[in-house]
């Protein structure tokens, strides 16, 4: 059987993309707490900086005490996070 041109780039572009996706894989299975803690702890960040913005300009009792109570609950959550982002990743590996 001739392959077409078309197939054999759609063949090489599948293997390429199920090896890049295997070794990324692997390599984020890897990381440890330490190293994803960070990580998370700036993205989370992208989420609070708004809040404690709003916090700090408002007059409003109320919103002070949400954005304070969200922000809270965000940053004790870290820990939660770091722990499934591993269990996600460590199941990707299996696949």
């Amino acid at each position: 059987m001739i392959m077409t041109k078309e197939e054999i780039l759609n063949t090489v572009a599948t293997e390429v993309t199920a090896l890049a996706k295997d070794q990324a894989a692997s390599l984020l299975a890897g990381l440890s707490v330490d190293e994803l803690t960070p990580l998370v702890q700036a993205q989370i960040k992208t989420v609070t900086d708004p809040l404690e913005a709003e916090i700090s300009t408002t007059s409003s009792v109320w919103v002070k005490i949400r954005n304070r109570l969200y922000v809270t609950a965000i940053n004790n959550a870290v820990t939660s996070i770091v722990a499934i982002i591993q269990s996600e990743l460590t199941e990707l590996v299996k696949k």
